[in-house]
């Protein structure tokens, strides 16, 4: 059985200014507020150049890798509610157990949004605007937004 390294999460804690930089991608070079500490490689490999103490805060986990060559070859994805088809897509092994927005997508408030890749994936509300797809990890979580991305709360 072999198995690989997954990064869920690439960051890192600054231990002199609390900040915590954290890389989304792989050429994602990012640094706390002093800039004693920064992160990069995304979920492909953990990088830290740092002139200064730090805690590292990845989240990593160890899978399985298939024995079948044919699962690990990256394929075509369809886009959800578009005619957009993906290719090169990581092999979905790598995302088993968990939310993601090509292999295993959750049941969200923009789910009913098509998605659009703009080097991460997205939903595009009937406003027009982007809003970051809840199941791509690789996404940053904030956004501009009117509100129409967040689930309707019923009145107490």
């Amino acid at each position: 059985m072999t198995t690989e390294k997954i990064i869920d999460r690439n960051s890192a804690k600054c231990l002199t200014c609390g900040g915590e930089p954290v890389s989304r991608h792989r050429h994602d070079f990012a640094t706390c507020e002093c800039g004693a500490v920064a992160v990069d490689g995304g979920h492909d490999y953990l990088r830290r150049v740092f002139n200064g103490p730090y805690e590292d805060t990845s989240i990593t986990r160890e899978v399985e890798v298939p024995e079948n060559p044919c699962a690990l070859v990256t394929g075509r994805v369809a886009l959800e509610h578009t005619d957009v088809v993906l290719s090169n897509v990581h092999a979905e092994y790598r995302c088993e157990g968990q939310a993601c927005s090509v292999h295993n997508r959750s049941d969200h408030p923009l789910r009913a949004y098509p998605q659009v890749w703009a080097s991460g994936m997205f939903r595009e509300c009937p406003h027009g605007d982007l809003h970051p797809d809840p199941d791509d990890r690789y996404v940053d979580e904030t956004h501009d937004c009117d509100g129409c991305c967040k689930p309707v709360e019923s009145p107490s």
